[in-house]
């Protein structure tokens, strides 16, 4: 895959190693698949609610989120051409884009630090979307899509939103894009 900036200019050159996910058999290599995927409804309330409460806004994303969790089926697969060694395959410990469970695994890795690290609690009836109350009582929210977040915080909070950056980062390596402009073409 070639990135390019604005221009047109190449700026990164990159490749991903995927596993053929579809030879994948449910009950021996993958059991659940099911992950949760934050709601547009929730990107919608939280903007609101930001936009209300004059919330600053911070966007954020994890690079190769799907690696970062473990894999706790015994899956093997294939070296890639050019990397092969005749009679050898690698086994699998992490996920990988392309399984079936590598959704679900970065789900709960990364849902279970949310909560049980950084003391969000999930919506009802958006789990995807979390909530607190910062140390001045003011409302925190944090809107997870697959690899992308989205943090409301008040002003006032600005040195607590660096701490659950630093946590993220240290945790899954975030790159931060800064204040919010566009989030899933909104």
């Amino acid at each position: 895959n070639i990135s390019t900036d604005e221009t047109g200019k190449v700026t990164k050159f990159k490749a991903r190693i995927t596993p053929k996910g579809f030879k994948q058999k449910h009950g021996v290599d993958f059991f659940e698949v099911f992950a949760n995927t934050g709601k547009y409804k929730s990107l919608r309330a939280m903007l609101s609610i930001a936009a209300k409460t004059d919330m600053e806004l911070r966007q954020l994303d994890v690079p190769q989120a799907f690696t970062q969790a473990d894999l706790k089926e015994t899956v093997y697969m294939e070296m890639p051409e050019g990397f092969a060694v005749p009679g050898m395959v690698c086994r699998l410990r992490k996920s990988l884009y392309g399984l079936k469970q590598a959704p679900r695994n970065w789900y709960l890795l990364v849902s279970s630090f949310i909560t049980k690290e950084l003391g969000f609690r999930a919506c009802v009836s958006d789990p995807c979307l979390f909530h607190k109350r910062s140390k001045t009582g003011q409302l925190m929210l944090l809107f997870l899509f697959v690899d992308d977040m989205q943090v409301g915080f008040d002003k006032a909070d600005e040195t607590e939103y660096e701490k659950l950056h630093a946590a993220l980062q240290r945790r899954f390596n975030i790159t931060s894009r800064g204040e919010s402009k566009f989030m899933l073409g909104m």
